[in-house]
């Protein structure tokens, strides 16, 4: 930007089929200008190239991993530069997330997902929690929920987790049917809406923050339910 300030980063691709968030932060490396900006702002539309071009699709636990190696990224952070393909990938990408100040990873819905709009973010009984709840709530979704490092998608080796507990306030936003082979565009902008949200939240651009009518806050216990057959 023209102006110092705060930088805030997004990612998409972690789950390289989740294509709204893909899209979304493509979009916004090509929208947002330097001379309207007070600070940094880093996109990464794709984390995972070789996922990406295999098109990987998440459906289990060894799903969405790296051809080369069978392993999931979003457990492999902070990553290993003399470690596995995906183990240099996920530290390639971590030393740019120490730059920031603020993170979001764009997630869209894979195969077998049909989400309700909503952020997430995580709990480490820390100081930044309060951020990170602050940032789930200003990116304007309609649902936000907390998480543990209890729980799969916010424990130790994901990439919120890792951020978190290394001082950069990160959040998840979760928007897209992962059934649709192509993404719709509500769900783009969601994404794109709610980052120009959080630059507007922090003074990175001019304007207000857009809220939703009604914003809910699930703090509920997260709970998975399996089949006990297989349905075929």
């Amino acid at each position: 930007g023209q102006e110092p300030g705060p930088t805030l980063m997004v990612t998409g691709g972690l789950y390289p089929t989740e294509y709204c968030g893909v899209e979304a932060a493509s979009r916004l490396h090509q929208l947002i200008k330097p001379e309207d900006l007070k600070g940094r702002f880093i996109t990464v539309p794709v984390v995972n190239m070789p996922v990406f071009r295999f098109r990987t699709r998440w459906l289990n636990l060894r799903s969405s991993v790296t051809p080369f190696d069978g392993l999931n990224i979003n457990s492999a952070f902070p990553g290993d530069p003399n470690g596995t393909p995906t183990g240099a990938v996920a530290h390639a990408l971590f030393r740019l997330i120490r730059e920031a100040d603020y993170h979001v990873d764009f997630r869209g819905g894979d195969l077998p997902e049909s989400h309700l709009d909503h952020t997430i973010y995580l709990r480490i009984g820390e100081p930044i929690d309060e951020t990170c709840e602050t940032m789930a709530k200003a990116f304007g979704l309609r649902y936000v929920l907390p998480g543990t490092p209890e729980i799969g998608h916010t424990s130790p080796g994901t990439l919120i987790y890792e951020a978190v507990n290394a001082g950069v306030a990160s959040i998840i936003s979760e928007a897209g049917l992962g059934y649709r082979t192509q993404p719709l565009e509500e769900y783009i902008m969601a994404h794109v809406d709610g980052a120009l949200n959080l630059l507007r939240h922090f003074g990175m651009l001019e304007g207000e923050a857009e809220r939703p009518e009604t914003q809910r806050f699930l703090d509920m216990e997260w709970r998975s339910v399996t089949a006990p057959v297989a349905g075929v």
